[in-house]
């Protein structure tokens, strides 16, 4: 995987677990109370191992929920911000299941395997320390592609039309 598809698909997952969460418990959450759900004790980690560990990824799978209508954000000055269940969640949770770009798809094929989805979790933290990803690196997701600005005039751009013309 290159970087620029991770920085598209990690996201979803941890939307995904969002997701997961409220459906499972149809309550709100804070990101802290997410993150200590997904988080599992291991013997040899006395700290254990957090699922969802990343705040940039946080951050954009929480925009994507909010901007497609399952969940509001609630922010606070001080404390980690609040997920709630929008009240067209059920409805766009269903519309969401029969899209095959979504990882909610495979989730529902697994039949909600928790172990599936936390190992897809796993396996984000893996690429994301691969790939060298920073946080900075999904600050330019939201903008848009925008054409290079093409010099009309020059002798280059004339001479490459007319090559590729003739092909």
């Amino acid at each position: 995987m290159d970087k620029p598809e991770f920085l598209r698909q990690a996201p979803k997952y941890y939307a995904l677990a969002v997701i997961a969460y409220i459906d499972m418990y149809e309550r709100a959450a804070s990101e802290v109370d997410l993150r200590q759900h997904y988080h599992e004790v291991m013997n040899d980690d006395p700290d254990g191992y957090y699922y969802l560990s990343r705040s940039d990824i946080f951050a954009v799978a929480a925009r994507w929920l909010r901007d497609r209508g399952l969940i509001e954000i609630v922010e606070d000055p001080f404390a980690p911000l609040i997920i709630l269940p929008s009240s067209s969640f059920r409805d766009e949770l269903e519309k969401l299941s029969s899209d095959r770009g979504f990882p909610l798809y495979n989730y529902l094929l697994v039949r909600k395997s928790e172990a599936w989805l936390r190992s897809a979790l796993h396996q984000i933290e893996n690429e994301y320390r691969k790939l060298r990803i920073r946080p900075e690196d999904f600050d330019d997701l939201d903008r848009e592609w925008e054409p290079l600005p093409i010099e009309h005039d020059d002798p280059t751009l004339k001479r490459t039309i007319e090559i590729l013309g003739t092909r």
